[in-house]
Formats: C-alpha cells, sequence, structure tokens
C-alpha cells in the first residue's frame, strides 16, 4: 500500500510538475501550461500570463480521467462551495441587518428629545381651552383678521351651541370694561384661507387664546389662534 501511495504521488508530482498543452471543448488552447493544483471541480494552471482554473466539465473524457476527475467528489465539492457562498451571504445579511438596527437606534434616540417636545406640545394644545369665534370679518392684515364677534349669525349660534357647551367651549366675545383700552373685536391669527376672506365674510372657528394683545392702528385687540373649523 505504502509503494503504491508513493507511486500515484510521484505520478501526481511528476505530472503536476510537466508542461502541458490542453484544449478545452469548446476549442480554447493553453500551450505549455504547468498544472499547479487539481481540484475536484477542475485543474488549476500556471500560464505565461497568470493563472487560471479549467473546470472537468470543459475537458475532454481523456484529459478528466488524466487528472483524476471524480464525479462524486466533484458533486460533493460543488455542494460544500455552494453551502459555504450561502452561510456568508447568510453571515453578510446578518451584519447588515444589525447594522441597520443599529443607525435606527442611534436615529430614534437621537429623535427623542424631539420627539418628547412634540408630544409635550400637543398634550399642551389638548389640554389648553378652546373658544369659539363667530363674527364678521372687520380687516385683513398679513398676520391675521380682525373679527367682529358683534355681528356673528344667530343661526350659526345655535347649530354650535349644545355641543360647544358640553365640551366647554366658550364664546371668544370680548365686552370691554369702563376705561378699558382694549376694544370689543378680536385679533385671529392662522386661519386657513385667509387670503380668500373679504371685509364682511362669516368666520366660524374654534381657537385658543392667546396671552398678547395686536395693536392695529390706535386700537388694540386681544389675539386668538386658529385650532380648527
Amino acid at each position: 500500500m505504502k509503494t503504491a501511495a508513493t507511486s500515484f504521488l510521484l505520478f501526481v508530482s511528476l505530472t503536476l510538475a510537466r508542461a502541458d498543452d490542453i484544449t478545452t471543448l469548446k476549442g480554447e488552447k493553453f500551450v505549455a501550461v504547468t498544472v499547479s493544483r487539481i481540484e475536484p471541480d477542475g485543474i488549476v494552471v500556471l500560464k505565461s500570463d497568470g493563472i487560471v482554473k479549467i473546470p472537468f466539465s470543459e475537458l475532454s473524457p481523456d484529459l478528466r480521467h488524466k487528472y483524476g476527475y471524480n464525479p462524486q467528489k466533484a458533486a460533493e465539492f460543488a455542494t460544500a462551495i455552494k453551502a459555504a457562498a450561502s452561510r456568508r451571504e447568510a453571515e453578510i445579511a446578518t451584519q447588515q441587518a444589525a447594522a441597520k438596527a443599529a443607525t435606527n437606534q442611534a436615529a430614534a434616540s437621537q429623535r427623542e428629545p424631539e420627539i418628547a417636545t412634540q408630544q409635550a406640545a400637543a398634550k399642551a394644545a389638548t389640554d389648553r381651552k378652546k373658544y369659539r369665534v363667530e363674527g364678521h370679518v372687520s380687516q385683513k392684515l398679513p398676520d391675521g383678521i380682525v373679527v367682529d364677534p358683534n355681528t356673528m349669525d344667530v343661526s350659526v349660534f345655535y347649530e354650535h351651541r349644545d355641543t360647544d357647551r358640553a365640551a366647554g367651549i366658550e364664546m371668544a366675545a370680548y365686552t370691554p370694561s369702563m376705561g378699558d383700552h382694549l376694544q370689543p373685536f378680536l385679533f385671529l391669527t392662522g386661519y386657513p384661507d385667509q387670503a380668500k376672506l373679504a371685509d364682511g365674510d362669516m368666520v366660524d372657528a374654534l381657537v385658543y387664546k392667546s396671552s398678547g394683545i395686536r395693536e392695529v392702528g390706535e386700537s388694540t385687540y386681544h389675539i386668538y389662534v386658529f385650532s380648527s373649523k
């Protein structure tokens, strides 16, 4: 057995060391190349301009036999290569998923203060008391409109009265006290489609009361901020 094994190794060594001319089934010729390595699915040869692997599937039956082609080992080798490639793809996919999750987590962590601020602002807006403004446009300005709540449409008032009372919504009418310099009008900001309004148009909206006042010429008005219609 040792003699046979030694003879085989000597044969392989001599075969690998000898320069060969190889022609593939496709007619491609490799002249004076040296077989540097035999793998289960093909041979690796050294040629003048580099290294190339020739699959056994491209060699004639004689050349396959010459270089010890074994179909079973070739199939096992191909299966192992495919399995290794699949494992590598799975590893890459896992790494990419982990990297993406880490990136998303970092982005979420950075946005937490912003989200908390937005949620607090939304809660504060929900908790703020709402009023209803009903009246006609007295004057339009770039940053809002002056509304006369004392000219409200009675039918509109009764339309909202019961639901507004149930929700704790009060009318945003203002009656000045004796000597008060504020006018019995309201200054409304943020009203949608304000540009389409004209003096005398009806305004009906839910609003928040601001702590500020708006001076228009010699008049001063309480400021209300639009919430919804």
